[in-house]
């Protein structure tokens, strides 16, 4: 019976794809005998047929309509063909081909003044950002589009569709009273034109502004509204997601029955249709009703359910609520341990899902900045050619007066062939003629290569503003990520274990250790801020703070410093400043950059034998080179940890001591001093680390 209902469902979605493939043949055929007043409706037919087809099978349709929309005499379904094939592309993982491809069809719709082809595009490159987070770019696109379409009365859809679509970006970004008025216009004007998906979403997301407002009421009956919508048109997904939300509300209003009544609904629908994602967060609400009615036994069920379900299916971002209620079950159940082991998960899984949307905010910056820097290069190049273009009609119209002068003159020839001293005069007229149009080139010439001159200047000065602003980007994501993982973890370490304090009994024993724990946090986050104030104090640095050094009195001091680390290893050390005596930079920095590379030799020092240290110094080109080579344990280097050796809190080795900080200093004064620091090293043969300073 199970293969009999397959081979069912296969006849009837290949029979479904055959008929939507020769509709499309059909009217490209329509479209062959459109013209530029009437071809919209025909693409819009297209695009229809082509959203009901698989990815693979749309796109191998749009590239049979480019070869019918390029020979046709107009730019319309050309522009609309460049669309579709971005959105086949789009729905098949391919997003940085179908953004080429959605600026190409709006290139072709601006250039040759096609408004509403202008309008869908802007929407589409909208709709593009808006699936991927950038609702800074989506904003710009659909505003953009929105201009156009509230022009228009007979294109309704697009108009009340991007409402719907503005409606759901500020929601997200908690403008909710913007979201509000967006989505009541694509609600209550919108209905005889959009889809019941976007009718039910608009609907679900007012409901949720009512409910941060805690408007219940409102709230519930917008969900009512969207779950009556649903049942309409069948949609099992929206059904079950409409029957959560409501089970939401009344378990805020503590009407625990109803919730999870509804909570129950939502879960049924769920299971039926594997979105485990939504199952398990259903089941971590059923768990925390239950809790709240004290209901231990049966909320611990629920839970361990849906942890088993998160394991298997790996729903990480789901884990967020269940961890949340775990530590609540065990604070409640007085397992104090256990409940600090979630909240903790809890926090981890929470700081992990705020730092990815942290850099997909970075990732939007990034892109806004590339669309700025192209639309930058764009407009030079135009300025460029308009002022070619008006070289080229200077030099037309001085052609045009030389060949008019020329007939002139054989006009005057003929008329003049009489008489030889006319004909003399002429030739002289004629030749003077010659030398002011010679002068009139040069000068033109001259003023070519003029603007030439100016034009490189400028791309000069965008390209280093360019790469400061990439540089300055590069240090911003750092020091963020050190703000937002670094210091957030002790944070939340700290808050954690306050939340487990057992304020009712403070001789409690688990007190003490919470206090220890505390504490530890309390240091490691001071230490944390230890090092970032080095960092900014490092990257402070002022070229007048440079004086003369005698690199043998600083290796001296060094190795003094080191002078009972050296003895206990029984390290040789040898220095050879023959080359390179004397180094103008800044002097505490070189102590530092020696102290920190001379004690990682010592500290990464082999087992199998005594260290042997050589410090030298040469001249490389436009730098003093100070070599620090040591025979130690040696790393393997590889393309990515080559880069991260240099980077702060990383560390590639397990023996000794130390937190990853010392090689970042390194490299943050070298680069303050605008230099440069490279690394050789093998396992077990030892490393190298060449330390370039500036002759200045």
């Amino acid at each position: 019976m199970r293969l009999v209902f397959l081979f069912i469902l296969f006849y009837a979605y290949s029979f479904q794809f055959c008929t939507a493939s020769g509709k499309v043949d059909s009217l490209i055929q329509q479209l062959q005998n459109a013209n530029p007043t009437n071809y919209r409706e025909v693409i819009k037919d297209i695009e229809v047929e082509l959203e009901a087809m698989k990815p693979d099978s749309s796109l191998e349709k749009v590239k049979e309509l480019n070869v019918v929309t390029s020979s046709m005499s107009f730019f319309g379904p050309v522009s609309a063909t460049y669309r579709f094939a971005a959105i086949a592309y789009e729905r098949n993982g391919q997003s940085v081909k179908a953004i080429q491809l959605i600026e190409k069809a709006i290139r072709v719709s601006k250039n040759n003044e096609l408004t509403l082809e202008t309008a869908d595009n802007l929407k589409t490159l909208g709709w593009f950002y808006h699936n991927s987070g950038k609702f800074t770019l989506a904003l710009k696109n659909y505003y953009q589009a929105l201009s156009v379409f509230e022009q228009k009365e007979n294109d309704k859809k697009n108009l009340y569709l991007l409402y719907s679509y503005l409606g759901d970006i500020y929601y997200k970004t908690q403008h909710y009273n913007r979201s509000q008025d967006y989505l009541k216009k694509a609600y209550l004007l919108g209905k005889k034109y959009l889809d019941n998906s976007t009718l039910i979403n608009a609907l679900n997301t007012m409901a949720l502004i009512h409910r941060n407002n805690e408007e219940y009421e409102e709230a519930i009956d917008y969900h009512r509204e969207a779950l009556r919508l649903a049942k309409f048109s069948r949609d099992s997904i929206w059904e079950g997601t409409a029957n959560g939300n409501i089970g939401r509300i009344f378990q805020l209003q503590k009407k625990y029955d109803y919730a999870l009544l509804y909570f129950h609904r939502g879960l049924e629908l769920s299971e039926k249709f594997k979105d485990w994602s939504d199952v398990i967060i259903t089941m971590s609400r059923i768990a925390d009703v239950h809790l709240q009615k004290k209901q231990y036994s049966t909320a611990k069920e629920f839970l361990n359910r849906a942890l088993k379900i998160a394991e298997r299916e790996k729903e990480y971002p789901s884990k967020v609520f269940l961890y949340e209620v775990l530590a609540r079950y065990y604070k409640n159940v007085n397992q104090y341990s256990r409940a600090f082991d979630y909240q903790k998960l809890y926090a981890e899984v929470k700081d992990s899902i705020e730092r990815k949307s942290f850099n997909e905010e970075i990732d939007q910056i990034r892109s806004s900045f590339e669309i700025e820097k192209k639309e930058s290069q764009i407009e030079l190049l135009s300025k460029k050619n308009k002022v070619i273009t008006a070289s080229e009609e200077k030099k037309n119209f001085m052609l045009l007066i030389t060949t008019v002068l020329l007939l002139l003159v054989v006009v005057v020839i003929v008329m003049l062939y009489r008489s030889n001293m006319e004909k003399v005069k002429a030739v002289r007229q004629l030749e003077e003629q010659k030398v002011k149009l010679n002068d009139k080139n040069e000068e033109i010439n001259v003023l070519n290569n003029t603007l030439e001159n100016m034009v490189q200047e400028r791309t000069q000065q965008l390209q280093e503003a360019m790469e400061n602003l990439v540089k300055q980007n590069h240090n911003l994501e750092q020091f963020s990520y050190v703000i937002s993982h670094n210091l957030r973890a002790p944070i939340a370490h700290i808050l954690g274990l306050a939340s487990i304090f057992n304020k009712k009994d403070l001789k409690d024993k688990e007190n003490l250790k919470i206090i220890n724990h505390l504490k530890k946090a309390a240091l490691n986050l001071d230490e944390i801020v230890g090092d970032l104030n080095n960092i900014l104090l490092i990257r402070d640095h002022s070229p007048d703070s440079n004086e003369e050094i005698c690199l043998a009195d600083v290796a001296e001091l060094t190795i003094e410093s080191l002078r009972k680390h050296i003895e206990a290893c029984q390290a040789l050390i040898y220095t050879d400043f023959s080359e390179a005596e004397v180094l103008f930079s800044n002097k505490s920095y070189l102590n530092s950059i020696l102290y920190n590379l001379l004690s990682n030799a010592i500290k990464y020092k082999s087992e199998d034998r005594n260290p042997e240290i050589l410090i030298k110094s040469t001249k490389v080109e436009n730098y003093t080179c100070i070599m620090i080579k040591d025979n130690g344990v040696g790393i393997l280097l590889t393309k990515s940890n080559s880069q991260k050796l240099f980077m702060l809190y990383q560390r590639l080795h397990e023996q000794g001591e130390g937190k990853g900080m010392g090689l970042f200093v390194v490299k943050e004064q070298i680069e303050s001093l605008k230099g440069k620091i490279e690394v050789e090293s093998e396992p077990d043969k030892g490393t190298t680390f060449k330390v370039y300073f500036p002759i200045c």
